[in-house]
């Protein structure tokens, strides 16, 4: 018999620009979360002469709970980023 947990925590901040004809999207975004996973795994082993086996039945349980995300911009005519 074999048990385990997991927890995970993950965090992720990003910018980015797109630029499409005379339109700039500038974008900002901050998200966060969290996983816990419990695992467990039974089996028995079976030996022969001519082979071993060992038969097995395994559960997971996973949770994922998102925090909170967060996301700020603006799309801008393009001749106001080249003026300044």
């Amino acid at each position: 018999m074999s048990l385990g947990t997991a927890l995970t925590q993950n965090e992720i901040d990003t910018d980015r620009t797109a630029v499409f004809g005379d339109l700039v999207n500038s974008h900002s975004a901050s998200y966060d979360a969290k996983i816990v996973q419990v695992f467990g795994e039974l089996g028995y082993a079976i030996k022969t002469p001519y082979a071993d086996f060992e038969p097995f039945a395994a559960a997971s349980y996973v949770h994922l709970k998102p925090g909170g995300f967060q996301e700020i911009g603006e799309i801008r005519p393009g001749w106001q980023e080249r003026a300044t």
